[in-house]
């Protein structure tokens, strides 16, 4: 006589409720690469205005000295455009995640509470 075995279904009812968890409060993959195309395009005008400047400026130049300076000049600008758009990405993503939060019930962090009141 073959054994039978007695699979005992444990089933546990779910709440009505699920508690939140991280996924309902963190924006998609598709929404933070959008925020960034966003803010590239953005960046991309003071890109070619740093650009511009430079150009016009190394047209007046009188000294290696000067052109040195120029570049370091260039090169810090652009990088302070960098940071621009990583600060801005981070503030966009860390406001989304605030207001879900909030849309959600659940607490936001209070440094955040007069923006989102203001939006």
């Amino acid at each position: 006589m073959p054994a039978t075995t007695s699979h005992a279904q444990q089933s546990v009812a779910p709440s009505s409720i699920p508690p939140p968890d991280f996924s309902d409060t963190e924006p998609s993959e598709d929404w933070k690469r959008q925020i960034k195309e966003r803010i590239q395009l953005n960046l991309e005008k003071l890109y070619q205005e740093a650009e511009v400047n430079y150009r016009k400026a190394l047209q007046d130049v009188r000294s290696d000295e000067e052109r040195t300076r120029l570049k370091e000049d260039h090169t810090l600008k652009k990088g302070s455009i960098r940071t621009l758009g990583a600060e801005e990405y981070h503030r966009q993503l860390e406001l989304e995640r605030q207001q879900r939060k909030w849309a959600l019930g659940l607490s936001i962090d209070e440094s955040w509470k007069e923006t989102l009141v203001r939006e």
